[in-house]
């Protein structure tokens, strides 16, 4: 004759306890774990974002870029040039605020040059202007700006 005891019944049932609650702990985990990769992969995906706005600029739906992580390189030799004349930019200084400076200088050149800064401010902060015909203005303008002697 074959008996049943209470421990063996407790056994199977704490067993199968056991098996439930790992199922549940594995499940939360991976469910953690999935949030906290997907949310790893977004934060990835955004920096991947930014840092290609940053290096390319924004484009405008005509394709002409307005807002560059760099300035010009025709920007940066009519900044060289201004320099060499005596004509210092700070680096916290707005553009349309230096161009009002150079405008109010008395060169030859000032008041083209204090137009063509402001036309550059607005391609570069606000999308407005073409980026070939404004950097060929800022070179042509560098050139004819002179050195002080």
């Amino acid at each position: 004759m074959t008996t049943r005891t209470r421990a063996s019944s407790w056994d199977h049932g704490s067993e199968v306890l056991a098996w439930a609650w790992d199922r549940v702990v594995t499940l939360f985990w991976q469910i953690g774990l999935a949030r906290a990769g997907l949310g790893a992969g977004a934060i990835a995906i955004v920096l991947l974002l930014v840092r290609r706005f940053m290096q390319r600029g924004a484009k405008r739906s005509d394709g002409d870029t307005f807002v560059a992580a760099r300035p010009l390189p025709a920007f940066e030799t009519l900044a060289a040039a201004l320099e060499r004349a005596g004509w210092v930019r700070t680096a916290s200084e707005p553009l349309e605020h230096f161009a009002t400076r150079v405008d109010g200088g008395g060169e030859p050149w000032s008041e083209d040059v204090a137009k063509a800064l402001v036309r550059y401010a607005e391609l570069r902060y606000g999308g407005i202007g073409e980026e070939r015909t404004i950097a060929q203005r800022l070179e042509e303008l560098a050139r004819t700006i002179r050195p002080l002697t």
